[in-house]
């Protein structure tokens, strides 16, 4: 959340604190969620989740992203251990929100209202 930690912090700093606080975690596992809604009538509300399931590292890694971005292995990266900041261009297509739009996107290309 951009509110860990407190006002004042930057990106690198929340990560690096949360980095300190889970040095003794034995479970370090994670995921970033997307809820996109569709609000249309009371009647018509529409709801895509995205998931990226994986965990924190033991370390801030890479330059790309943003927020937890450097600390965050997605499961297909979990045995090198590489970032989601180290793979912008995988993170464009397998990202919490990519997934999100891409299930709306699907669904509303054949919407008839």
């Amino acid at each position: 959340s951009a509110r860990f930690g407190g006002e004042g912090l930057s990106d690198k700093q929340r990560a690096e604190l949360l980095l300190e606080k889970m040095q003794n975690a034995t479970s370090r596992n994670a995921y970033f969620i997307c809820l996109l809604c569709f609000y249309f009538s009371p009647d018509e509300i529409y709801f895509f989740e995205g998931r990226l399931d994986g965990s924190i590292g033991h370390k801030y890694t890479g330059e790309h992203g943003f927020g937890y971005d450097p600390v965050f292995i997605p499961e297909k990266f979990t045995e090198s251990q590489e970032t989601i900041a180290m793979h912008p261009d995988w993170k464009k297509s397998h990202s919490h929100r990519s997934l999100a739009a891409s299930l709306a996107l699907d669904f509303f290309k054949n919407f008839k209202s």
